[in-house]
């Protein structure tokens, strides 16, 4: 089906010339108009074959069942996201302004100063290329709503094409090749759960679902190749993997394995071959090498390379995440789960000689080796597993439209045929239901909202220095670090999932300086109350800081070195006074630089956030008053017998504090309890038993050994007070002893 190709050679074609344009530091608007003027010659080059009246049927309606399908996903953007784009889209924006700016690919490197991320995270040129030629096409209506828009409308499109080519792909390995199997394939794709977070929040992992696009149409490419055999499919297929490399990195890592099967049962089938292959098509064969070559060339010179001795490793760090069979009905839903496999089961079942059961079983090859790629750790392979699973959301849709073709053309007859529209109809319903059972109102959503676009603006009008920066509470959401396309360096707070960042500190001297900087980060909202973190602010020249409404805006409004700007949405934006109120620190200069040290867990109690365990240092007393503020100055208070405090070393500073790798630290730690009172015959007891008098506001030195973590990473000291009198608890600390 040409429609299929021409689709693929458009987005591949376009993804490379847009690349290549911004690498020259040509704008990339000319190249449009030249795609166009290319995209035209070939039309009239062609124009018989274009405009015969089968090809004219055929075109339009895929493209009427293209529309109704983009017109139905739209839906939800615009009345649940006001037209506007989710992330990972705004790192996509982010970089394709800085193309448009200055007419070149991006400088990378500056990310590491600009977003605290590693700039090998951001190698896809090819897909800010992309976006970079859309929001120059919108540059005329002087409107960044519309720009916004036209990324999220762009997102649609990629989805949709992806059901599209996942659809082909079904109908081109099928015996029958009955539209039937087309159009549930493309169906389930896009009611597919986990499928459906690319048209839930359009712009979602943006990356991903261009990634997944380039990589189906790949392997659909290279599966049919086998009784094709036309030089014009190498050249899309080369064509594709280039696009895809420079487009996406993790889906074409995926790509390199899914690819396996095709490449030996091609080899196996071509054997005796190769030598007149090479005789008569010399020239073709050396370009594809050198193409192939160049590749490799190309992914080391980005600093890809410097990956894979992390990729491939016998101790991977995310093994943790790898989950167990079990899961796999859970995450991907258990009817699509089920249908899929024994849809696949019928293709490798297949007798008949006329079938194509070699596309077929290579198909399944494929797929099977995308969920072995979901425990991926197990076998070396550390990669994001739960991520390569969410890839089967296509193979699987493919997998159910098999099942039930099959059963379409097993039983005939008004009854089954309905009993079986019935079993088809139910799960697409309920998956539908499941992904909107949410609106862009919760917390946990990444929707860019039209009160961050003019805080944007906002912060480019008050910003004096380009090295001015935001730090953002982004912690269990992601629509406050929509703040970065305000152009100044923007750090996130993300609490809990620093725990990869750590155990990914030590791959490169890049990334261990990422994981500092982020320790920091959480340090000041941890504080945010405290004037000391001052120095802080001044080390990362961060000049303002967003509040969230129930938790970090308690306590930052009332932190002397900041004043509220404005509120949009739940979210208060403060700002660093010019000239601060005087304060004076109650604890004494050493142990101020103590506090402020990233191996130093630290809570100022007194906002809704200090019983959060998966937090730095959190405090899980009975009889807990709520937060109490009073003169600027926040607490908490109990009068409970026992009060344990917690430190979450096993997310923060577990490699910090224990460079052996044992479950306790290396030298003596140093316990700071901070009260509103005198601690009268309060008690500090260890891990192991022991027991100290609490100093108030001094630092109490505590043997290693006394302080192991448990299973799961927590120390738990427990402060005694039998006479149940009411303490009031200003701050907790834990760290490493100044002097070992």
């Amino acid at each position: 089906m040409n429609i299929g190709r021409t689709l693929l050679w458009a987005i591949s074609f376009n993804i490379l010339l847009f690349w290549f344009a911004a690498w020259l530091g040509i704008y990339s608007i000319w190249i449009g108009l030249l795609s166009g003027a290319i995209a035209i010659y070939c039309i009239y080059r062609y124009r018989t074959h274009f405009f015969s009246l089968e090809n004219f049927w055929k075109a339009l309606s895929v493209s009427i069942g293209f529309l109704i399908s983009l017109l139905i996903v739209s839906l939800p953007l615009f009345a649940y996201h006001d037209g506007l784009p989710t992330g990972d889209s705004q790192k996509a924006i982010f970089w394709a302004q800085d193309i448009n700016k200055t007419g070149r690919l991006p400088n990378y490197t500056l990310s590491f100063s600009n977003l605290n991320r590693d700039p090998v995270d951001f190698y896809t040129p090819g897909l800010h290329a992309l976006i970079a030629f859309i929001n120059s096409l919108t540059a005329p209506f002087k409107n960044n709503f519309v720009s916004f828009i036209a990324v999220s409308l762009f997102s649609l499109v990629i989805a949709v094409s992806t059901a599209f080519i996942a659809g082909i792909l079904a109908w081109d390995i099928s015996q029958n090749k009955s539209p039937r199997i087309a159009f549930l394939t493309g169906l389930f794709v896009l009611t597919n759960l986990r499928f459906l977070r690319y048209i839930r929040e359009p712009g979602y992992h943006l990356q991903n679902g261009l990634g997944e696009l380039l990589l189906f149409g790949l392997l659909w490419v290279a599966i049919t190749f086998r009784h094709r055999r036309k030089w014009s499919d190498i050249f899309l297929g080369i064509t594709l993997a280039a696009a895809l490399v420079i487009s996406h990195q993790f889906s074409s890592f995926i790509a390199a394995f899914m690819l396996i099967p095709v490449f030996v049962g091609f080899t196996f089938d071509i054997r005796e071959q190769v030598s007149t292959l090479w005789r008569y098509h010399r020239w073709p064969i050396s370009m594809t090498l050198v193409a192939m070559i160049g590749a490799l060339l190309g992914g080391a010179r980005l600093g890809l390379a410097a990956k894979i001795p992390h990729i491939f490793s016998l101790t991977p760090h995310l093994l943790f995440e790898v989950p167990s069979l079990t899961d796999y009905p859970r995450l991907m839903g258990t009817v699509a789960l089920c249908t899929g496999l024994i849809g696949f089961i019928l293709m490798l079942g297949k007798k008949d000689q006329r079938s194509k059961m070699w596309e077929q079983r290579v198909f399944v090859g494929s797929c099977i080796i995308l969920f072995l790629l979901s425990q991926g750790p197990r076998f070396g392979i550390d990669i994001p597993p739960i991520r390569a699973l969410l890839y089967t959301a296509v193979p699987l849709s493919i997998g159910a439209a098999f099942f039930f073709d099959y059963l379409y053309r097993r039983f005939q007859g008004l009854l089954p045929i309905t009993a079986i529209t019935a079993l088809l109809i139910i799960p697409v319903i309920a998956s539908g239901a499941t992904a909107y059972g949410l609106t862009h109102s919760v917390r946990t959503n990444s929707t860019l909202t039209p009160g961050l676009v003019s805080l944007n603006n906002l912060i480019s009008q008050r910003a004096s220095d380009t090295k001015e920066a935001v730090l953002v509470d982004d912690y269990d959401r992601r629509s406050t670090s929509w703040l970065l396309l305000s152009q100044q360096p923007t750090f996130s707070r993300i609490a809990a999932d620093i725990a990869v960042q750590m155990d990914e500190a030590k791959q490169s001297v890049t990334r261990r300086m990422l994981y500092l900087n982020q320790l920091d980060y959480e340090k000041i909202i941890a504080l945010g109350n405290r004037p000391e973190i001052a120095s802080l602010l001044n080390k990362h020249s961060i000049k303002w800081v967003t509040g969230i409404s129930g938790s970090t805006e308690e306590s930052l409004k009332y932190n002397p070195l900041f004043s509220a700007v404005t509120r949009v949405d739940d979210i208060t934006f403060f700002e660093r006074k010019k000239t601060p109120l005087a304060y004076t620190s109650s604890l004494p200069i050493d142990i101020q630089s103590w506090l402020m040290r990233s191996t130093t867990l630290a809570n100022d109690l007194g906002d809704d956030e200090d019983t959060f365990e998966h937090l730095p240092a959190a405090i899980r007393a009975t009889r807990l008053s709520d937060p109490i503020t009073k003169n600027g100055e926040t607490w908490r208070e109990t009068t409970a017998p026992l009060i344990p405090i917690e430190f979450n070393v096993g997310d923060y500073v577990r490699v910090l504090w224990s460079q052996s790798g044992l479950n306790y630290p290396d030298q003596a730690l140093e316990l700071l309890v901070e009260l509103k009172s005198d601690p009268q015959s309060l008690t500090v007891e260890t891990p192991d038993g022991k027991t100290w008098p609490l100093l108030n506001k001094g630092l109490l030195r505590l043997d290693p050994h006394s302080v192991p973590w448990n299973k799961d990473g927590f120390i738990t000291l427990l402060l005694h007070n039998p006479q149940q009198k009411k303490v009031s608890l200003d701050m907790i600390a834990l760290g490493l002893a100044r002097v070992p």
